[in-house]
């Protein structure tokens, strides 16, 4: 398999995600700030409906994208499945005891598609937006957001209704409803 690369702008890089049929992204980096964003995604419909999604912000600037062409038909490819929108913290508390940590996170997530966007607000606090594709079973999925819990200061999944409710949403450890899967 050869491995294509391209180097895009940010808009020209949704433009040719959308557009991508038949391609397998074997790696993404933003080449302005590799600590900006994180994304660990081979499915380019999948980046691009990340990418669209108003919860993460990518920068501007460029993406270095390597690729290969698949052998799959391109009505092969399986339909996108839906989300997992998560927010979590690493700070430096004033008396330097350090809350959350981004490698726990990226160890959670290593089998799973993924994007995280650091939102740096000052030097002792970044806040991580992290796009996660939901697995299909519901034993895995559960799994999943129980994992997710210890790391991030809230959840929210995709239930099919377009919102973001008490009932697919948690903050913290507390869900925000009394429901056994967040």
């Amino acid at each position: 398999m050869k491995i294509m690369q391209k180097k895009l702008s940010r808009r020209a890089f949704r433009k040719w995600l959308s557009s991508a049929v038949g391609v397998v992204l074997t790696s993404v980096v933003f080449v302005q700030d590799i600590n900006a964003i994180k994304i660990n995604v081979n499915d380019p419909r999948l980046l691009s409906q990340m990418m669209n999604n108003s919860q993460l912000v990518f920068p501007k600037g460029q993406y270095l994208v390597n690729y290969t062409i698949s052998n799959k038909k391109a009505d092969d490819f399986l339909p996108i499945r839906k989300t997992i929108w998560a927010v979590s913290v690493e700070a430096i508390s004033p008396i330097g005891r350090k809350v959350g940590d981004i490698e726990q996170l990226l160890k959670i997530l290593e089998s799973y598609q993924y994007c995280i966007t650091d939102q740096e607000s000052e030097p002792s606090i970044r806040l991580w937006g992290v796009l996660i594709e939901q697995p299909d079973s519901p034993v895995e999925l559960a799994a999943l957001l129980a994992e997710l819990k210890k790391v991030s200061i809230f959840r929210t999944r995709e239930d099919g209704s377009g919102e973001i409710h008490m009932g697919n949403s948690s903050i913290g450890s507390i869900p925000l409803a009394k429901k056994q899967d967040m």
